[in-house]
């Protein structure tokens, strides 16, 4: 059932990030044309394309973590042998998990602040867009729970298989390849 709900997770986290990227593209280029073509600028695709953005960074982290390609410098962890190595992975977990929580509560607390404030064109609650960064680490949280066991091991989702079902992928030590 985890299993299942995994995989649910990671195509419905997919397909927001996709429809989020189309509408920010389509309202872009729309935009684009009606300026260049018809000297009109519409500044409330401008600001739905900046929200948008701001939503596609908090809300893919969570599937960057996943596929791992997220930056780290891996090099102290790759010298190390295998039990300071895993040490080092939880503590990197357990202060990320730390910095995640912290978000999300913190998060939470600037959306309810800045919720009574609106925004310049569109005229909607500033926490609307302000809550993709809760909801984002809220995400990556439940990335790393779901894949905990692959992330402590250093286990990636392939991310050549991205759009694929997600199967668990080890990336290759360059001492194997040796």
């Amino acid at each position: 059932m985890v299993d299942t709900f995994d995989r649910w997770f990671i195509s419905f986290n997919k397909a927001l990030l996709v429809l989020l990227m189309a509408t920010m593209a389509l309202l872009v280029f729309a935009n684009v044309v009606a300026r260049y073509l018809f000297g009109v600028s519409f500044g409330w695709a401008e600001e739905i394309s900046r929200f948008a953005m701001i939503w596609i960074a908090f809300l893919g982290g969570g599937l960057a973590l996943r596929y791992g390609q997220l930056v780290a410098v891996e090099t102290l962890q790759a010298t190390l042998p295998d039990r300071p190595a895993l040490l080092l992975r939880w503590a990197s977990i357990t202060l990320l998990v730390a910095f995640l929580v912290a978000l999300v509560v913190l998060g939470l607390q600037f959306v309810e602040f800045s919720w009574n404030n609106r925004t310049p064109v569109l005229q909607i609650s500033r926490g609307i867009p302000y809550i993709a960064v809760p909801l984002g680490a809220a995400f990556a949280l439940l990335h790393l729970a779901l894949g905990f066991r692959q992330v402590l091991r250093g286990d990636w989702l392939a991310l050549e298989d991205f759009d694929q079902e997600p199967t668990p992928h080890r990336p290759q030590d360059p001492a194997d390849a040796a």
